[in-house]
């Protein structure tokens, strides 16, 4: 329920992915959503993923997107420096 669900720093701080997330932006949308202003507990996420089976898989495609997203975009100010050559 993280994905397009606004509040819930106020009612929770723990986060379980039943299924491994397939794209690295639906996964920080939906930690994001515990993970903001207002949030006044430590926020735990943790995505379930039984060993020898696709998931683990999933899981490992999921990480290496995240870094590769990372060394492209590292924040929303170098994503527009990168696009329009004008540091923000």
């Amino acid at each position: 329920g993280g994905v397009g669900v606004d509040g819930l720093q106020h009612v929770c701080h723990s986060m379980l992915f039943l299924e491994v997330p397939v794209v690295a932006r639906q996964y920080h949308q939906a930690v994001a959503r515990l993970d903001r202003i207002g949030q006044a507990n430590p926020v735990q996420v943790r995505i379930a993923a039984a060993r020898c089976t696709v998931q683990m898989n999933s899981y490992s495609r999921l990480l290496a997107n995240d870094d590769l997203l990372s060394h492209v975009q590292r924040t929303l100010a170098t994503l527009r420096e990168m696009i329009h050559g004008i540091p923000s």
